[in-house]
This record gives structure tokens, sequence and C-alpha cells, in this order.
């Protein structure tokens, strides 16, 4: 499946349990810090615009934590998404049962969107999913991988991560940029590489967080690359 990007424009979606990870993964991507203490998200909206070869491409990251419990809400962000990140963490089954729920409900709503590739072939939704807190001690953990991959099928992109010490997050974002018919320069590691400025149109955002509501006015990154 290859993402039918309109003028270049695509949005991840990013869902999952509260206080697994999603956030400092975002933080990540977006800046490079992490931070310890735990501060509950309600919902974040993101844009990163990207000068690649001439051309531009927009990348709407929104963070759909507070629609666990607005289902209509959640629902629509579903719909329009490209893009799907889902998060759980290793030391909580819930959160990953969460995650099967979630990944079903995508499938359902954007399979009857979505064009197949080829004729008799069920459309791909671009999706990664992303075991967070890979660091924690084998005592700490009560899932496994052979256990996660059961239930989510060998095909699917799946990554056991870690926001602390950036493990496996270079792998998670070249693979929503590929799953997402996006340029490789848009993952982190050619950010890096190029010239960045940040426009912020907030006065009041910090280093590292926060993000800007949805609907409100949005943090905005440029990156040029040559």
């Amino acid at each position: 499946y290859s993402l039918n990007l309109s003028n270049h424009r695509a949005r991840i979606v990013v869902l999952g349990a509260p206080r697994v990870g999603k956030t400092s993964i975002l933080r990540r991507y977006l800046w490079d810090g992490f931070v310890e203490e735990y501060q509950p998200t309600s919902e974040d909206f993101l844009r990163k615009m990207f000068h690649i070869r001439g051309e531009t491409y927009q990348i709407d990251v929104l963070d759909a934590s507070g629609e666990r419990s607005f289902p209509a809400k959640r629902r629509l962000s579903i719909l329009t998404g490209d893009i799907f990140l889902l998060v759980f963490t290793l030391d909580d089954r819930s959160s990953f049962e969460e995650v099967c729920a979630l990944r079903t409900e995508i499938l359902a709503a954007k399979t009857k969107l979505l064009k197949p590739t080829r004729p008799g072939q069920s459309a791909r939704v671009p999706t990664v999913v992303c075991a967070n807190k890979v660091d924690l001690s084998p005592a700490e953990r009560v899932l496994s991988r052979a256990e996660v991959l059961r239930s989510l099928g060998e095909d699917c992109a799946y990554f056991e991560t870690s926001a602390k010490d950036r493990t496996n997050l270079e792998e998670v974002f070249e693979a929503l940029a590929k799953r997402g018919g996006l340029p490789t320069e848009t993952s982190p590691s050619q950010h890096r590489k190029v010239s960045i400025r940040d426009l912020n149109t907030t006065n009041s955002l910090p280093n590292v967080q926060k993000l800007c509501n949805c609907g409100s006015q949005s943090n905005v990154k440029y990156i040029f690359l040559k």
C-alpha cells in the first residue's frame, strides 16, 4: 500500500493507553528529548514541514490520548488519519489488549475507504505497533515478543522500544515513513544532517513540551534538506 499524499500531506495518529510513553516517543521524534515525570496528555497536535529536493511535505502528528473516553471523536481521528502509531508497554497487559482493539477498529474503519493495490487483495492500512519500555528488567515484563506476534501476526510492523534510551526508535520512525510512502528524509536521523528552523506560534512552549491543543495555534518545525 502506498499512501496517496494530496499535495504531499500526511497525518500520523498516535493511539494507546495512558502512561505507555506516547508523548515521550513524540518528544524523541521532534526534539530528541526525554522527561522522567509523567504528565497526562489530553490531545496534542503538531505539524512538521519538510522541504526535500524542491518539494514541500507537511506531516501532522496527532497524539489522540484524550479521545480514549470519546469513541465518536476517536473514530473521526481514525477516519482522517493516514498513518497510525499504536503504543503499549511491556509491563501492562491491558495496554496491549487496548492496542489490539484499536488496531481492529482502525482496520474496520479504514479498509472501507482505501483501495487495494491489486484486485482481490485487501487494502493495507499503514500501521506501526510499538512496545515501549524494553529497558525494563525481565522480571518487570508481563509480555513476550512471541506472545505479541501471535496476536498481531508476523506481517505486523512491530518494534520493542525505549523512549528513555532511544532503543529502536529510529527503526519505528523509518517504518512509519516507509509504510506511509513518505521520503526517508523525514525520519529523525536525517534531521541532524540538515539545518533546522523552528517557528513557534505560541510563546509558552518549553524546549521539549508542550505540544499545542488541536485547533489552537500550532508548533511548526521547518526542516530544509538540500
